[in-house]
């Protein structure tokens, strides 16, 4: 196990809470990188593993895709682990990565005292995702998925044009890059639906506190995910932050230095602290701040 965690993301023993990070489909914990150093700094024990499986970027391209069910079990194995060296444990996660904090919390709710939800993708209706996305559930069918790929577009969830031609130039270079591969082979696109349908399904048993963190002009999608989990879940805590300044890869973009610090706002926090109840008297306008 450990030898799937980057060398900065450390699990240091001495400290009473630990926070699980996961990084997005095909990605890896480069991606979350700003916000594991915060978080470490501020005393935080921080493991931010590399998925196996096809989920994580190394393996995505080289092996059979596993079920997303696969997924859910590492990363419960790292939550189990946590738990039994830590007092508290927080569970985060960017993009499919907050998705599967979501299905960890709905199953192992007692096991988790917050989540960090970044970027949060239960609907992809982004400004930016082509229209003919529609017609994908075409290519889930097994001889069409074992073969196809999806290829990602300009501008790559970043809104800061520097970030964005580094991230275009590692992509011709060698097809990956610290935002992930140029191309995601269907096999795992197929397990996202799966695993959306799974956690709108178990919504109202998630409990945890959470930290909804979302970009206004998110590319990948809407505000409309973010708003599902603060009017669907059943955590009587949840916060929701809206950034001005990025796209969907609020960890890496613009604004990855106040996301980063607003998480550790957020998990330093005293109990009871600025909240909204999950529930039908959520509304949107009244529970943003824009960062």
């Amino acid at each position: 196990m450990s030898s799937m965690i980057l060398k900065f993301a450390t699990d240091r023993a001495a400290s009473a809470h630990a926070v699980l990070l996961i990084h997005g489909l095909c990605g890896s914990p480069l991606e979350l990188m700003p916000l594991t150093k915060r978080l470490e700094a501020a005393g935080f024990a921080v493991r931010a593993p590399l998925a196996p499986g096809g989920y994580g970027m190394q393996t995505c391209a080289s092996e059979s895709i596993a079920s997303y069910e696969r997924w859910v079990d590492f990363f419960r194995a790292h939550l189990q682990d946590l738990t039994s060296r830590h007092q508290h444990v927080s569970v985060g996660g960017l993009c499919v990565g907050a998705n599967l904090a979501l299905e960890l919390a709905a199953d192992h709710h007692r096991r988790i005292d917050s989540l960090i939800l970044i970027s949060l993708t239960l609907f992809y209706d982004g400004w930016n995702v082509p229209r003919s996305r529609a017609l994908l559930p075409l290519a889930y069918y097994p001889p069409l998925r074992r073969r196809l790929r999806y290829r990602k577009n300009h501008p790559y969830g970043l809104k800061n044009a520097l970030l964005r031609e580094w991230i275009a130039n590692q992509l011709k270079a060698s097809g990956r890059s610290d935002a992930g591969p140029a191309v995601l082979p269907m096999e795992a696109i197929y397990q996202a639906p799966r695993l959306i349908r799974s956690v709108k399904r178990k919504l109202p048993r998630v409990i945890a506190p959470a930290l909804v963190m979302h970009a206004r002009d998110d590319d990948v999608t809407s505000l409309r995910s973010a708003d599902l989990v603060c009017t669907k879940s059943g955590s009587c805590e949840v916060l929701r932050r809206v950034f001005e300044d990025s796209y969907h890869l609020l960890t890496l973009d613009n604004d990855r230095n106040r996301v980063a610090q607003t998480a550790v706002d957020f998990l330093s926090r005293p109990r009871g602290g600025a909240s909204i109840a999950a529930g039908s008297s959520f509304r949107p306008a009244a529970a943003d701040q824009q960062l």
